[in-house]
């Protein structure tokens, strides 16, 4: 996921590839997640300080607050704006830890912080309620058209049905598919600040893609939400081991990716790249499968380490 150059700056393959991410998991308002953060980490870095970057978070943190909209804008600016503040906060103390080690705390903080906010108020089941409604909302939207034009068409009946499931995945999949939206952007945010000239300090330098990895011990957090799962506890405790157990296989299968990625770049064969990407786009549960087993094996194995050692060239 990261890229550096000689300038310090990341490759743009970098930014296209994170952007994609925040765009396509869409839960809460893709410019208010970037932009809020990117606007705090700009006035609140303290080095290389001057008018134009205090200036520069003004303007972006103004432009976040009015520009960004959707059905949960003042949950995306409020998520935003304690995502960003924590991100620095955990950046000014623990500047020696990667991106992903700090965002991965941020998202961390930020989300049991909300839950017990929630749960104090008592706005908990509200909240779910208005999810639900977002994304039935969206659903209806992408559908309604389509059956307008063609009410009598079977596909379209079809996908409507298809829409309808999904939507209804995505409210219950809703903490863990914005903690994946909420890593994405905060590299983005990251690569942003490199490329900016706002700091040069190693705490926002991206690896790249093929070195990505993150904190072994957190293999307990997935054993513990299967063992929660599997516990015979009521729905709210399932939901919260289903949503750990989801965030978790994707984090674990990017991981499996990028040491396919690795061992890929290690040959230098066009024909393995040609059939790994095949095998992505064509094949995508079985490549999901392999790539969430092989990350999950890394934790043991550290397979990058072993074929590095074996290979010193």
């Amino acid at each position: 996921m990261e890229e550096a150059v000689a300038s310090g700056r990341g490759r743009w393959s970098t930014a296209i590839g994170l952007t994609l991410v925040v765009l396509l998991l869409s839960v809460f308002d893709a410019l208010a997640l970037v932009l809020l953060p990117l606007a705090i980490l700009l006035v609140g870095w303290p080095s290389n300080r001057h008018w134009k970057w205090v200036a520069a978070g003004v303007l972006l943190w103004a432009v976040g607050l009015v520009v960004a909209g959707g059905g949960l804008v003042i949950l995306s600016r409020g998520w935003a704006l304690m995502l960003g503040a924590t991100y620095l906060a955990l950046t000014l103390v623990r500047p020696q830890w990667d991106v992903t080690s700090r965002a991965l705390g941020a998202v961390a903080v930020a989300l049991t912080v909300g839950s017990l906010g929630l749960l104090a108020s008592g706005q908990a089941a509200e909240l779910d309620t208005a999810i639900r409604t977002h994304f039935e909302t969206i659903s209806a939207l992408t559908i309604g058209d389509l059956q307008t034009r063609m009410p009598d068409s079977t596909w379209v009946a079809d996908l409507r049905s298809a829409t309808e499931r999904i939507s209804s995945l995505q409210a219950e999949m809703f903490p863990a598919l914005l903690s994946l939206q909420s890593l994405a952007a905060l590299a983005l945010v990251s690569w942003w600040i490199r490329w900016l000239g706002r700091s040069k300090s190693e705490a926002f330098a991206l690896h790249r893609l093929r070195d990505f990895r993150f904190n072994d011990q957190l293999i307990w957090v997935l054993i513990a939400a299967v063992l929660l799962y599997l516990a015979p506890l009521t729905e709210p405790a399932d939901r919260i081991a289903v949503n750990a157990i989801v965030f978790m296989a994707a984090l674990y299968a990017f991981r499996g990716l990028a040491i396919f990625v690795f061992l890929a770049a290690g040959s230098r064969s066009i024909p393995t790249m040609v059939l790994g990407v095949v095998a992505l786009v064509f094949l995508y549960p079985v490549a999901f499968t392999a790539a969430l087993m092989m990350g999950l094996g890394d934790t043991w194995l550290d397979v990058r380490r072993r074929v590095a050692s074996a290979n010193p060239t």
